[in-house]
């Protein structure tokens, strides 16, 4: 993302098969249910449906090609979203 100047990276639905279901549900962690509306939601389908396979997940993170149609990436100078430096993260945020 650096070299080509993106700052953010959106995905989006374009099928509609986002479920209600998040894939940290079953964790009963009050920081895990306080934080919940932020983490990902499961799909019922690829590539939003959350397998938990190591191999699957592997080839997918490593191999699979980065430019995809659910994907969104914009340009430092064309961001509408303000991305927070991650050295900007203070300890209490991040262990929240």
């Amino acid at each position: 993302m650096q070299d080509n100047e993106f700052e953010v990276v959106v995905p989006e639905d374009h099928d509609n098969c986002a479920l209600d279901d998040g894939i940290m549900d079953s964790l009963q962690a009050g920081y895990v249910q306080r934080g919940k509306h932020q983490l990902p939601r499961q799909g019922t389908k690829y590539p939003w449906k959350v397998t938990m396979h190591y191999g699957k997940d592997r080839k997918m993170l490593l191999d699979d090609p980065i430019e995809d149609a659910a994907l969104n990436f914009f340009k430092k100078e064309n961001s509408t979203y303000k991305a927070a430096p991650l050295n900007n993260i203070t300890t209490k945020e991040a262990s929240a």
